[in-house]
């Protein structure tokens, strides 16, 4: 199974009332696409964890609060966004 999305499954048609034939083939090959890249990551998943943790280390190492810090910052950042947009912005809105 190759890694790029085949390029006549997605000829830019707009699909308006009732599937024709071509449509639902075409429907049917992106389905059939899908689930091998999802096959293809789960026999693949030992690799991927393992190369996961090997960045998750390097990316961290003599780090202190990196990895503490990884988990944190999202949450900061939606809690800031939150304040703004409901607190500083309510009123404009």
């Amino acid at each position: 199974s190759g890694a790029d999305f085949p390029t006549h499954l997605h000829s830019g048609f707009k699909a308006k009332g009732n599937f024709t034939t071509k449509q639902n083939k075409r429907g049917q090959a992106v389905m059939a696409y899908v689930v091998s890249l999802v096959k293809e990551i789960a026999r693949k998943r030992r690799l991927i964890w393992d190369l996961s943790k090997a960045d998750f280390k390097k990316r961290f190492v003599g780090s202190y609060f990196g990895v503490v810090w990884m988990f944190v910052h999202p949450i900061v950042t939606v809690a800031i966004y939150y304040f703004d947009l409901f607190f500083c912005f309510s009123d404009r809105v």
